[in-house]
């Protein structure tokens, strides 16, 4: 049986909360939810910051998603940047694709 899929709770402006079994929550667009939905969300702490992360099978290995990541699909020349440096906050407007030195450049 799998593990149950996460909780979303709609904000009412276009955003909404997924809801993560370990208690985290991050903010993510709502019209984002039907690809979101096909995976158990978690939040994972990497050095300092807390990310989202899914565990799933690519070509029969287990492997770990990071949904910054599978929302914006950059090749892998580049990071994801979260803008506002929230890593828990996974809208469209606060996610770009960078190259590293951009990505530690404060605009």
């Amino acid at each position: 049986m799998g593990s149950p899929k996460n909780e979303y709770i709609d904000n009412g402006d276009g955003t909404s909360w997924l809801v993560m079994s370990n208690g985290f929550k991050s903010l993510v667009d709502t019209d984002s939810i039907p690809k979101l939905s096909c995976y158990r969300w978690f939040a994972h702490k990497l050095d300092y910051n807390w990310y989202v992360h899914a565990n799933t099978k690519k070509e029969g290995r287990r492997t770990t998603l990071s949904l910054h990541r599978y929302l914006l699909k950059p090749n892998r020349r580049f990071v994801c940047d979260h803008i506002n440096m929230d890593t828990l906050d996974n809208r469209a407007c606060n996610l770009r694709i960078a190259t590293h030195s951009q990505k530690y450049t404060i605009s």
